[in-house]
């Protein structure tokens, strides 16, 4: 059985992460640069939980506005730290660091809804996220991840609890019974 097989097909993108921040350190960041709040898509909460333990991470979500996002996520349960990812098309290890924010996929200001191609992308990241970690916050999109069934994520930078790499080929496919087939 030859690896490429399942590579070739893959939709594979590198996720940089930085922090962890707090609110306030994210607006004081983000406040002379037009670019940065647009490039952070992704975001990860951390903050205690009663089974997970302390700083644990408990929630990932996307959005086209993290700030505005983030804000209306304090009041109801969340007060701790966030790192927050942009999400690039992976082409090489080469470039793997040091890509700049405006290469970023970038949701465009219109697209509510997370229809664009840009859109769907960061949801299906998300989708694949939130499945391969089961943060505890999460009740929605922990079925859907199917839509991601040919992504691989590289995350670098300040990851967090996140690993190195999720992959859908792992989470969503049943390679048991395809290797059984053969």
């Amino acid at each position: 059985m030859e690896n490429d097989t399942f590579v070739a097909e893959d939709k594979v993108y590198a996720l940089w992460w930085e922090g962890p921040f707090t609110l306030e350190e994210l607006h004081s960041l983000s406040k002379n640069d037009e670019v940065l709040p647009k490039a952070w898509t992704i975001y990860s909460i951390y903050s205690d939980h009663p089974l997970y333990g302390k700083n644990s991470l408990t929630y990932v979500g996307k959005s086209r506005d993290v700030l505005g996002r983030l804000k209306r996520h304090r009041g109801d349960w969340w007060y701790g730290k966030v790192h927050v990812a942009s999400v690039y098309e992976f082409t090489n290890w080469k470039n793997y660091h040091g890509q700049k924010h405006g290469d970023a996929i970038i949701i465009p200001e219109e697209d509510k809804y997370y229809k664009s191609e840009e859109g769907k992308v960061i949801s299906r990241v998300e989708e694949l996220l939130i499945l391969g970690l089961s943060p505890a916050y999460n009740l929605k999109n922990k079925n859907t991840a199917r839509d991601s069934s040919e992504y691989r994520l590289f995350n670098w930078g300040f990851v967090g609890d996140v690993p190195r790499e999720v992959s859908s080929r792992f989470w969503i496919e049943d390679i048991p019974s395809k290797i059984e087939q053969e």
